[in-house]
Parts: structure tokens; C-alpha cells; sequence
């Protein structure tokens, strides 16, 4: 028995070994300097209706085949509104499978393999099988479509030429129900609800990825101007479908991207157009370098990873992933107020702990100057301290715990003289406020962005004393009061004869 568990546990450490070597060793798409592709985007039709963001699909596909993976410009044939002529150019006839462009440009050994369709699909209601629809076709004309069978088969020897060490991978926006992007539109003369079309054969070596399956139509992504597979695709490559918690460096695995698409495509199908859509995407031992999402996906990327960093943010609740929210955002932050009202609402009442605790500390052995002395941007205690002092204790106190002051007549440490700037914090409602403001002339003053040191506000001087200082900025139409005995400052409308929203005046010179 004890040898069978040496045995079990040797196989398992082995098996593991395995799988830990076949994982490191899975390749990365990134050897293109002599791939191949062929993109096709069929917009405009003679004989039915366009197919409106195919051209955009083309062009962005191509943007990441040369911008991630790294196929030359001359090396990927961009085709739009390809007729009959141009596909079977291209990819070949079934009579004559190897004169394509395709199969002359691929290099065996060296080539990866991309080919790309966004445009219409036709199925033959008779034969069942599907049909990719040229610029020229006419849907109820079979002899006018290429065979998407005719496709796979001659990519099938495309793919034996590059060999088995190479990639051959096939992605189609597109449907072949007979239907189109639009609710309610057929390709069709004949209605075929709820039509099956049949599934052509493909070698092993093709990674196939189709935008939908049976019944179900291809949907459009209208708020970025793509086909919703080609749009999710490309977000997914940028990196939205790594796993929530892995590293955000390194290649994307096949499976998470596989993953991510089918759960993204099928959720955005349902909520914006209340269609089904269920993507088929072929198993494959590669993974995806990553790179900058490609300009059509780049705002839809970065409004992703905002809305993702604040919910995760936002279900943590602790300051340190607010703070890393806001300081992280960049350009798209969308959450940015809330996170700062939670934010705040932690520090003020982490401030108002502290000083609750600080005043039942001090309170209770009757050291209300102390409390004062330490009072932080909550002090709610203010008033029943300076109660408790009283006047002639407060300027006692004021002697006592200002050693220069004890040098000097007790009116003199009463009155301080205007300083040349003031810094003023504490909270207007759920905003944490910090205020500096600066003598500029005899009877001008300014306020500073704290953090830009941008000049904010202009004030005139309406009411000056050695105990108080009252400023008005008429084009915003409201003053300023500083009370320099106090050490608090406050604000109010023109129109207001109560002031509002004190703060401490936390520093002078």
C-alpha cells in the first residue's frame, strides 16, 4: 500500500511537471515578420443591403494585425467590397485550390496565417450550406457566393504548405441565417425562420472564430461602429479578458480570450438588441501578445477598466483602493467624485474618532488648552472648551503655551498682526477643503490652487484689524472672514448675513 502511494504521488509530481513545461511552452503569436492575412470588408452590395461597419472592421483588424501582432503592411491584402473575382483571387477555386494570392504569399515555415470576414452570409435553403456573399453576389443565387466549405477546404492545404509549427487562424463577422444586422430584415426572398444552416468541415490545424451558431444572428456594436464580435475581440486582446486578479503583464492565454468572448458577446446581444448571440471559437495552444488597444477599441477599453477598477474599488471600501482609484484613473475617470465623497467620508470620520478620543482624554483631567492646542480638522469640541477657559484663562493659556508670547504685554499677545499668507482646512459638507491665500499689494489679496499653485480667485480687502480680516471677490460676488484669535476662518454670499463652513487656519507667516 505504502509503495502504491509512492507511486500514485511520483505520477502526480510528474504530471504536474507536465503540465507546468507544456504551459510555459505554449507559443506567443508574435513571430510575423513573414505572416500572411487577408482581410476582407464587405460593406456595399448591388444587390441587397450594406452591411454599415464592415469597412471599419477591416480597418481596425488590420490596425491590430500590424500594430500587436506584427505583420507588415505589404504582408496583410485589405480588401473592401470584395466581388466574386477578388475572393476566389484570393483564397482560390474549388477546381483550383492553390492558385490564390494566399497560397503564393504564405511561406512555409515562416508564415502564420490570418484570414478576417465582416460582411454578409448567405445559406443555401436547399443544400443548407453556408455561403460567404460577395460585393456582386445576389443572395438568392447560390453560384453567386463562395462556399465557406470552398474556404476551409483550400486553407486546409494553405495549411499544410506553412506546416504544423505555424498558426492558420480564420475569424468571420458574420451569419448565414438569412438574415441581416437590422431586427426583422431577411437576405432572403423566401422567409426561412428559424433556419439551421450546416456547419462545414475543417481540418484540425484551423482556428476557427465565427460570430454566431445556429439560429442566432450576428449583432452590431453601435456605440464603437464595429460588428460586436470584431469589437469584443479586440477588447479582449487589449487585455479586458484577463481574469479579474492576473497579472496585468505578459501574453494573453487562447482560453481566457475564448472565455471572454463568448460571455461578452452573448451579455451585449441580449442588452442592447434582446437577441441571442452565441460565438463559436475553436480550442488553441497559443497565447496573444499584448500591446495598446487599437484606436477604434481605445476609449471603449479604457471606459472598461475604470468601470472595472471602481467596482472593485467601491466593493473593497478601503481607503488605500480609494486613493489608488483616483490617483489611477487617468483620462477616463468617471467615478472620480464618488470615490473622493467615500474617501472623504473616511478620513473626516477617522478624524472625528480621533478627536472624540482625544477630548474624553483630556476632558476629563480638565486640559481644554490642550485640547485646543491639538485640535486637527474636526474639533467639535471648539466651543465647550473655550467655554470652560473662559476669557482671561484662554490669554493666560495663550502666554503659557506660546513661550515668545511671554516676553511680550499681555494686549500685545492678543493681537496678532495680518500675516502675509494664510492656509485654511476642513470640510464644506462632504469635501475636504484646503485654502491658501496670499497678500498681494496693500488691499489685494489671492487664493492659490494648493496643488498647481494656479491663481483661483482675486479678493479686495473689505475689513482689516490686528484680530480679523475680511475679504470680497466681486466677480464671484462673496467674502471671506479670517479670525486670527480663533484661528478659523469662514465664507458667505453677498446676500447672506450668516457665515458658513468654518475651517481652521492651520498656518501664517
Amino acid at each position: 500500500m505504502a509503495m502504491r502511494a509512492i507511486v500514485r504521488a511520483a505520477l502526480c509530481c510528474l504530471g504536474l511537471m507536465w503540465f507546468s513545461s507544456a504551459s510555459a511552452q505554449t507559443p506567443v503569436l508574435s513571430d510575423n515578420a513573414d505572416s500572411i492575412a487577408v482581410v476582407i470588408g464587405n460593406k456595399e452590395y448591388r444587390r441587397t443591403s450594406t452591411v454599415d461597419f464592415a469597412h471599419n472592421d477591416a480597418e481596425a483588424i488590420k490596425a491590430y494585425l500590424t500594430g500587436t501582432l506584427g505583420f507588415r503592411e505589404q504582408n496583410v491584402f485589405l480588401v473592401k467590397d470584395a466581388t466574386l473575382g477578388e475572393l476566389t483571387q484570393m483564397f482560390g477555386s474549388e477546381a483550383n485550390p492553390t492558385g490564390s494570392q494566399l497560397w503564393r504569399s504564405a511561406v512555409a515555415g515562416r508564415s502564420n496565417v490570418f484570414v478576417y470576414y465582416s460582411g454578409h452570409g448567405v445559406p443555401d435553403l436547399g443544400s443548407r450550406q453556408p455561403f460567404l456573399l460577395p460585393h456582386d453576389g445576389n443572395p438568392n443565387v447560390v453560384e453567386s457566393g463562395y462556399a465557406l466549405q470552398t474556404l476551409y477546404r483550400n486553407l486546409e492545404l494553405v495549411r499544410q504548405k506553412i506546416g504544423t509549427q505555424r498558426q492558420l487562424i480564420v475569424m468571420i463577422d458574420a451569419c448565414f441565417t438569412g438574415e441581416t444586422g437590422r431586427i426583422g430584415e431577411s437576405l432572403l426572398a423566401v422567409s426561412a425562420p428559424g433556419f439551421t444552416p450546416a456547419k462545414p468541415r475543417a481540418g484540425d490545424g484551423i482556428v476557427k472564430l465565427v460570430a454566431t451558431s445556429g439560429t442566432t444572428p450576428a449583432n452590431w456594436d453601435q456605440s464603437q461602429k464595429l460588428g460586436l464580435f470584431t469589437s469584443r475581440f479586440l477588447m479582449g486582446a487589449a487585455g479586458l479578458a484577463r481574469p479579474a486578479g492576473a497579472p496585468e503583464s505578459g501574453p494573453l492565454a487562447w482560453s481566457d480570450l475564448q472565455r471572454y468572448l463568448k460571455d461578452s458577446v452573448e451579455a451585449a446581444a441580449r442588452r442592447d438588441s434582446g437577441r441571442e448571440q452565441a460565438p463559436e471559437i475553436d480550442l488553441a495552444s497559443i497565447a496573444l501578445p499584448m500591446a495598446q488597444p487599437v484606436p477604434a477599441v481605445a476609449r471603449a477599453v479604457a471606459l472598461a477598466r475604470d468601470e472595472a477598477n471602481w467596482q472593485r474599488a467601491k466593493a473593497t471600501g478601503e481607503r488605500s483602493a480609494l486613493e489608488s482609484y483616483i490617483a489611477r484613473c487617468g483620462e477616463i475617470c468617471r467615478y472620480r467624485d464618488q470615490a473622493m465623497a467615500l474617501l472623504m467620508d473616511k478620513v473626516r470620520g477617522a478624524a472625528a474618532a480621533r478627536d472624540q478620543l482625544n477630548w474624553q482624554k483630556l476632558s476629563a483631567d480638565g486640559q481644554y488648552a490642550e485640547y485646543l492646542k491639538s485640535c486637527e480638522a474636526i474639533c467639535a469640541y471648539r466651543a465647550i472648551a473655550q467655554s470652560y477657559l473662559g476669557p482671561a484663562r484662554t490669554a493666560d493659556q495663550t502666554k503659557a503655551d506660546n513661550p515668545a508670547a511671554k516676553a511680550l504685554p499681555p494686549q500685545a499677545a492678543m493681537r496678532p498682526t495680518i500675516p502675509r499668507r494664510l492656509i485654511t482646512r476642513g470640510f464644506n459638507g462632504r469635501d475636504y477643503v484646503e485654502g491658501r491665500f496670499e497678500r498681494v499689494g496693500p488691499n489685494l489679496w489671492e487664493e492659490k490652487n494648493s496643488q498647481t499653485g494656479k491663481v483661483t480667485a482675486r479678493f479686495r480687502v473689505v475689513r482689516q484689524s490686528e484680530t480679523e480680516l475680511v475679504l470680497h471677490d466681486p466677480s464671484r460676488k462673496f467674502l471671506m472672514r479670517f479670525d486670527l484669535l480663533e484661528k478659523t476662518s469662514a465664507w458667505q454670499l453677498e446676500n447672506q448675513t450668516q457665515w458658513n463652513a468654518l475651517y481652521d487656519i492651520v498656518a501664517t507667516d
